[in-house]
């Protein structure tokens, strides 16, 4: 994200910038959850550090934006940069389904329709 940021400005960077926000908080409870599961009850006591650093890691997420807040951010900056081949296996439009035919007879979006096939 500092990369992206210092060579193209922080316009460039805000999808990187936005992914940092969500995965380094997230990373930070993991270990910090592991280490309080390590410990047992203490790690839960009040006179452990862990304690106090859970609740301190957690408020950080919501005190610089929901991550949900960010996840859209990071959605919105994808779909800016158009179909990728990730997004058409997901979306299902896939330039060889009309090149070669193949599951042209499934609808797109049947699998998730209650009683599609």
């Amino acid at each position: 994200a500092a990369c992206v940021a210092d060579d193209r400005g922080f316009k460039a960077a805000r999808a990187y910038i936005a992914m940092i926000k969500v995965a380094a908080p997230r990373a930070a409870l993991k270990v910090i959850d592991d280490a309080i599961q390590v410990h047992g009850a203490h790690g839960v006591c009040q006179d452990s550090k862990l304690a106090s650093m859970y609740v301190d890691t957690r408020t950080l997420r919501v005190a610089d934006g929901p991550d949900m807040v960010h996840l859209i951010t990071i959605a919105k900056e994808e779909l800016k940069q158009g179909q990728n081949k990730a997004g058409r296996a997901v979306s299902g439009t896939n330039r060889n389904v009309e090149k070669y035919g193949k599951f042209s007879h499934v609808e797109h979006g049947a699998m998730y329709i209650k009683g599609g096939a």
